[in-house]
């Protein structure tokens, strides 16, 4: 319909790439409710006619008649978007949604939309956007609120999900063995953590996700402590217990916990960590109820870019860095169970806690102590768009502009592909491709293991459709 026959199609229509970057949900006064809008391009973006709305279902609320500078906030409070007009609308603590959409100056709608869904929030704390490894777009809790200028990154801790067991290799009688599944809880703080409201102590943490389970009442992590949660009642089936320890070679102390409801699937899925929240008080239309806030959430899978050998081989899903973000890829790897003590890649003094190991700060020009600014994980002394945490898990230079983790060339060779890259000693990488640049999951085509030395790898890709375009990443480890 409406094409335009013997002549040739008109260019798509272009839109400035503004982002949902940051929102405000749970507040007090004087504090109020407010979302920040960013635009990432080299150009002013008019945004004149477009609108922000709480319901993607009905778009046509606030309407915004300003423009965003090159690389820009615009920050939208309550005040204005609020006002008790028929379009006003209002953020919910409990959980909402908030997007952008393209307009014209007759209100059409003209194409384009940013924005996210998004769980009840901490009071006083912020959702903002955050890309992983692999350019997924997470929105999720702040470590500060920073509306009008740059995200200071995902809030990590005080507990997180650090190790998965989701398919142990097959026992007598089962090619799903659930029993011998666990999830190891870490406490990454200096003090105890209490997995439960102190001010409410029957309400206790949860996992949610692919498993529930609610933790027992008075249950309190120590410093650096570790949980193990698994699928079987530790109290009462005596002979399971003993069996789980010698397989995992746990001593008397280890903490554990079960069953939860469920199993860990074997293909993939999400594991949420969840606390709870004081309860809502009049005038709230729900009093009582208690709110649940994500600490912690791995949406794990057994295909790239995810590790994929820890199908039933022994090996267990490892967080790399317990203290940077947990739901990517990049910071998980695959190896012998550590059960109820530190992974590997855990175990280098980290003073303060921004997941880079001490040594490696050091011998990179940047402060073990602070975690702020160019010295955290999200800082970017060298301006190259790779956050210190991508350059330390992808083993690149935080200081050098050059150095950091990309294909170097593309080259067509007969009906083949070729793919050069600087792999770096000791790393390991993932070559991903698709054939449409936002259709479709990200497949692997080739895994590259650890190289003795820094050099250029090459790699082919033999099987790529004839006469057509596709599109490689590459992702570490």
């Amino acid at each position: 319909m409406n094409g335009s026959p013997g002549v040739a199609d008109p260019a798509p229509r272009t839109f400035p790439p503004v982002m949902i970057n940051e929102a405000l949900t749970h507040t007090d006064l004087p504090q109020v409710d407010a979302v920040e809008l960013y635009n990432p391009s080299a150009s002013s973006a008019d945004i004149s006619g477009w609108f922000l709305t709480d319901d993607f279902k009905a778009q046509k609320k606030y309407r915004f008649n300003t423009s965003i500078p090159a690389g820009g906030f615009l920050t939208v409070d309550e005040n204005s978007f609020n006002k008790g007009s028929p379009t006003s609308f209002s953020l919910s603590s409990l959980g909402d949604e908030v997007w952008v959409f393209s307009g014209d100056a007759a209100t059409n709608l003209t194409g384009y939309f940013h924005g996210f869904r998004f769980d009840a929030a901490q009071n006083g704390v912020s959702f903002g956007r955050y890309v992983t490894s692999i350019g997924e777009e997470h929105f999720v809790a702040q470590v500060s609120n920073t509306l009008g200028t740059n995200n200071t990154g995902p809030r990590v801790g005080p507990i997180v999900i650090n190790e998965i067991m989701y398919q142990p290799p097959p026992a007598i009688g089962t090619n799903n063995n659930t029993l011998d599944e666990y999830i190891e809880l870490r406490n990454i703080t200096a003090q105890p953590m209490p997995l439960y409201d102190p001010n409410f102590p029957t309400n206790t943490w949860r996992l949610g996700g692919g498993v529930d389970y609610t933790l027992p009442m008075n249950l309190t992590l120590p410093p650096d402590g570790y949980l193990l949660v698994v699928n079987f009642d530790p109290a009462h089936q005596p002979g399971q217990l003993a069996a789980f320890r010698a397989r995992y070679g746990l001593d008397v102390n280890a903490i554990m916990i079960g069953p939860y409801g469920g199993s860990l699937d074997n293909s993939g899925e999400r594991v949420k960590l969840l606390k709870p929240d004081p309860p809502q008080t009049a005038p709230s239309p729900n009093p009582g109820f208690v709110p649940y806030i994500l600490v912690d959430q791995v949406t794990y899978a057994n295909a790239a870019p995810w590790p994929t050998n820890a199908n039933a081989s022994g090996l267990s899903l490892q967080r790399i860095v317990s203290g940077a973000y947990g739901d990517d890829a990049a910071n998980w790897q695959a190896a012998a169970p550590s059960a109820g003590a530190a992974n590997p890649a855990g175990s280098s003094p980290d003073d303060d806690r921004d997941g880079l190991p001490n040594d490696w700060e050091i011998a990179n020009g940047l402060d073990p102590g602070d975690a702020t600014g160019n010295n955290g994980a999200f800082g970017d002394p060298d301006g190259d768009g790779m956050t210190n945490l991508q350059e330390y898990l992808s083993g690149t230079n935080p200081q050098d502009a050059s150095s950091h983790l990309k294909i170097d060339s593309i080259s067509a060779v007969n009906a083949s592909s070729r793919i050069r890259f600087l792999a770096v000693a000791g790393k390991t990488y993932t070559i991903l491709y698709r054939d449409k640049v936002d259709i479709g999951p990200w497949l692997k085509l080739t895994n590259v293991s650890a190289q003795p030395s820094t050099g250029e790898i090459e790699i082919m890709d033999t099987g790529g459709p004839t006469n057509a375009t596709r599109f490689y990443r590459l992702a570490a480890p």
